[in-house]
């Protein structure tokens, strides 16, 4: 898993870490509730193993904390994420990035993702990393597209994330009383 607030490098780390195999998801949580994320079947995308690079999985840092699968959890300062999303004319409305302490895994800096990768690839795949493909994936601006929109994947959407908008106002009416 890698975790992150937006604008922190996840959707070009779900296709840097889509190989071998291997599908790394960006943002399921747009289709499925994170207690779901296990029913994800990687045969389903032809591979063998399947990973996930989310925005917003990290609200739910109880259960990741409990999931066995490793995870890399990637920092950006707060500031730095504003300016990029104002770029894009997207607000920083729900995150919390201060959240992303609580869980347990390997915290690297973002920027680790295209100037100090090994570290990241090898603990989570107990292997070497393809230098040249990592170098190649460096030099392409990655964001996100539109997601498919069929009848079936918006209404679960819909439903998934209401029950997930629901949990994190949960989540932030705590924080806020936990703190004034």
């Amino acid at each position: 898993m890698i975790i992150g607030a937006p604008r922190s490098g996840t959707t070009w780390a779900s296709e840097w870490l889509t190989d071998k195999g291997r599908i790394c998801l960006h943002d399921p949580l747009n289709y499925v509730h994170y207690t779901e994320l296990d029913t994800i079947k990687p045969d389903v995308y032809g591979a063998k193993e399947i990973g996930i690079s989310d925005t917003g999985v990290y609200f739910f840092h109880k259960w990741l904390n409990n999931h066995p699968a490793k995870k890399v959890i990637l920092h950006r300062d707060e500031g730095e994420m504003r300016v990029s999303l104002s770029k894009k004319n997207l607000m920083l409305k729900f995150s919390r990035p201060s959240l992303l302490k609580r869980i347990q895994g390997l915290h690297v800096k973002w920027t680790d993702l295209f100037e100090n990768p090994y570290h990241i690839y090898e603990y989570l795949f107990d292997d070497h990393m393809d230098i040249i493909r990592h170098d190649r994936l460096k030099k392409l601006n990655i964001q996100v597209n539109s997601y498919d929109d069929s009848d079936f994947n918006k209404q679960r959407k819909e439903a998934s994330s209401i029950r997930i908008a629901n949990e994190i106002r949960d989540i932030l009416d705590r924080t806020v009383s936990d703190n004034g």
